[in-house]
């Protein structure tokens, strides 16, 4: 039996955006390119890209402006200008600079090898709206794919944007890019989403968390250990969009809240018994139109299994300790 986890990558795996890594090393020549920005912080980055947007769209009001485009066209500019003389495999070093949540290539690992021995296949999959040598750089061989942003030679070749990480989900759930746009029944899926895990860390996640939690699947959102703060914040988005709020701390320690109920979620998706339809189940909770037949089917189903419950359950790890 396989189980899907996919994750986002910055800020569900990492402590800081991927670009800063980028930006460290070539401050200063962003800094003689940009005179108006210091890049003292690397958020800088981020304001002269939407500094561009914002032109755009006071210029182009008609134009539809995607996130993903916007920064890695600025990237693009910057290979082609200021950076010329930086390599793919050169993006790729850079991407081991990146700093990752803790303990996270080692939780791989172990996940791996403890379901193993249950006959649990995990299958670990990245699905960002960054770059994949940036990424690639920095997880190494530790997961099974990576679908992100792809550039050669300085030239945007594919783009992820946030509404488009499901059609990933498509692809790894049909079995190959080949079938990704093939029709299939339930019976048909080399993997059913009801064997998913998604895992992200806000806003950008919600248009898939919701498509998946229709077909069964459990979500996860992850935020900055040891911070009261940004728990507040993951809780006032998580309420309703996903079925735990986890620390941002992948150690595989029996004692760490976030490794625990990552197998708890696995466990439950692995060994899950019940055939009922999960999207039918989801409308009933969220009080979408059905007929009288059904919701008499559903309730009278709910009572009986020990797989649904009537209602949405959110399990959420204050944190332990303010950093």
């Amino acid at each position: 039996m396989k189980v899907v986890i996919i994750f986002d990558f910055d800020l569900t795996l990492t402590e800081e955006y991927q670009q800063y890594s980028l930006i460290r090393k070539y401050k200063d020549k962003f800094k003689a390119q940009y005179p108006k920005y210091t890049f003292a912080d690397p958020y800088d980055y981020f304001k002269l890209i939407e500094e561009k947007r914002k032109h755009i769209s006071e210029t182009y009001s008609s134009t539809r402006i995607q996130a993903g485009i916007s920064w890695l066209y600025q990237l693009s500019t910057d290979l082609k200008g200021c950076i010329s003389n930086v390599s793919d495999d050169e993006l790729y070093q850079i991407g081991k600079d990146i700093k990752l949540s803790s303990g996270i290539k080692d939780c791989f690992i172990k996940l791996k090898e403890k379901w193993k021995k249950d006959g649990i296949d995990i299958k670990i999959y990245v699905v960002s709206v960054g770059l994949k040598q940036f990424i690639r750089g920095a997880l190494e061989d530790s997961v099974d794919g990576i679908y992100a942003c792809e550039m050669i030679d300085g030239d945007i070749m594919s783009v992820i944007e946030d509404y488009s990480k499901t059609e990933i989900g498509f692809e790894i759930a049909k079995g190959g890019k080949l079938k990704r746009d093939t029709k299939l029944r339930g019976s048909d899926y080399d993997i059913p989403y009801n064997k998913f895990i998604i895992v992200g860390d806000g806003y950008s996640d919600i248009p898939s968390w919701r498509f998946y939690r229709k077909h069964g699947a459990k979500c996860i959102m992850v935020y900055k250990a040891g911070s009261y703060d940004e728990y507040e914040k993951a809780m006032s988005i998580a309420w309703r969009e996903a079925d735990y709020v986890l620390e941002r701390n992948y150690t595989p320690d029996d004692e760490n809240p976030t490794w625990i109920y990552l197998n708890e979620a696995i466990k439950e998706v692995a060994y899950r018994k019940c055939e009922h339809s999960d999207y039918q189940i989801h409308r009933y909770r969220w009080s979408k139109p059905l007929s009288k037949t059904e919701e008499a089917e559903i309730e009278k189903h709910l009572k009986k299994c020990k797989e649904h419950e009537i209602g949405l359950k959110l399990i959420h790890v204050i944190p332990r300790y303010d950093q």
